[in-house]
């Protein structure tokens, strides 16, 4: 699949919408977006909307971590959405979906009911 971005503003918000695969073929394209992205002036959010995105890998990461600490140096907020599940799985797997992705990418709904804690068992100190 070819890759393509749309960048739209409103306010001081931008939004990046790939599509396609962000590979080693197209990181370049992905970070020159990013890059022209961060340095406009008056931004505090740039969110990238990858409902499109059909395949992800290592080098697109890369590209992702790399912008989300350059929008930060220059005072905004980068956020991945609308992640598509093999998307999702890569983020995950590398443990970065708690620092790139934003909450309306998270599962809707109450959280999950957690197990009651048991106290740790108490044994009675050696007499002697």
């Amino acid at each position: 699949m070819e890759f393509d971005c749309t960048v739209e503003r409103s306010g001081d918000v931008v939004v990046v919408t790939p599509a396609g695969d962000i590979d080693l073929q197209t990181t370049s394209s992905m970070r020159q977006v990013l890059q022209d992205t961060i340095t406009t002036v008056g931004l505090s959010r740039i969110d990238v909307d990858l409902r499109n995105v059909t395949y992800l890998d290592s080098s697109g990461i890369g590209v992702f971590v790399a912008a989300y600490k350059a929008a930060a140096e220059k005072g905004a907020v980068l956020r991945l959405r609308e992640l598509q599940p093999i998307v999702r799985m890569v983020l995950e797997v590398t443990q970065l979906v708690d620092l790139l992705v934003t909450g309306s990418a998270q599962p809707s709904g109450p959280a999950p009911p957690q197990a009651p804690r048991r106290p740790a068992p108490q044994h009675p100190a050696p007499e002697g």
